[in-house]
C-alpha cells in the first residue's frame, strides 16, 4: 500500500502542470553535453609519477597522506620522502607500476604541467582503474571513488583553462589488479584545444622530450 501511494503521489506531482524535470538529475538545468573527442585529440602520454603508498583502510581518497593542492614537482623532486619519476607510454592508458606485480590497496599520483597559449573552455576526458580524483591548479574537478575500472573517455570534467601554465594532478587508487588511467583534453565540441601542450617543467624546457612523447 505504501509503495502504491508513493507511486500515485509522484505521478500526480509530475503530471500537474509545470515544466518536467530534466533527465540529468533533480533540479539540474538542461545543459549542452560535451561531444566525445575526435580521433585528432591525443592522450597525454608522459607524466611525472609518485608512489605507491599503501592504503589498507581506503582512506587516501578523502584524506590524502600529504597536501595535494600545492603540488608542483619536477623530475627527481621528492614529496613526503617519495621521488617523482618520469613515465612515458605509447598507449592511451598510463599504467602506473608493474602490472605483473601490482601493489594492491594503494594509491599513486601522476602530474603534468599544461601550457595554454590562449584561454579556452575545455573538457577533461578520463578513464581509470580503480578510482580517481583529478585536480586542476589544486582544485578538484573530478572525483570517482569506486573500486572498479572505467573505460577511457568514460567521464567528462568541463573546465576553463586560461592562458598560461597550469598544474594537472591525477590521483589513482588500486584495490585489485592494475593501476591505470587515461586522460585527454578536448574542446566542448570534441575538437583539439589549440595551443595547449603538456610539459613536465613549468618553463617548458623539456620541449624536445614532450614532442617525442606527443608527436601530433
Amino acid at each position: 500500500t505504501c509503495f502504491a501511494l508513493l507511486f500515485l503521489r509522484r505521478a500526480t506531482f509530475t503530471s500537474m502542470g509545470g515544466d518536467a524535470k530534466p533527465a540529468d538529475g533533480e533540479g539540474v538545468a538542461n545543459a549542452a553535453k560535451p561531444v566525445r573527442p575526435s580521433h585528432e585529440v591525443r592522450w597525454i602520454r608522459r607524466w611525472l609519477t609518485l608512489g605507491p603508498v599503501a592504503d589498507p583502510g581506503d582512506t587516501h581518497f578523502d584524506t590524502p597522506p600529504f597536501a595535494l593542492a600545492p603540488i608542483a614537482p619536477t623530475d627527481d623532486a621528492e614529496t613526503a620522502g617519495l621521488r617523482w619519476e618520469t613515465v612515458t607510454t605509447r598507449e592511451r592508458w598510463m599504467r602506473l607500476g608493474d602490472s605483473k606485480r601490482p601493489v594492491e590497496h594503494s594509491t599513486r599520483w601522476a602530474f603534468t604541467y599544461l601550457r595554454a597559449e590562449t584561454a579556452s573552455d575545455a573538457v577533461l576526458w578520463v578513464g581509470y582503474d580503480d578510482g580517481a580524483r583529478v585536480f586542476l591548479d589544486g582544485v578538484s574537478v573530478l572525483e570517482r571513488h569506486f573500486h572498479d575500472g572505467e573505460d577511457w573517455d568514460s567521464h567528462a570534467a568541463p573546465v576553463r583553462i586560461e592562458a598560461g601554465v597550469h598544474r594537472l594532478l591525477v590521483q589513482v587508487e588500486n584495490w585489485g589488479g592494475v593501476t591505470a588511467f587515461a586522460l585527454r583534453i578536448a574542446r566542448p565540441d570534441g575538437t583539439p584545444v589549440p595551443g595547449l601542450r603538456p610539459f613536465l617543467r613549468p618553463d617548458g624546457a623539456d620541449l624536445e622530450a614532450s614532442v617525442r612523447a606527443h608527436p601530433a
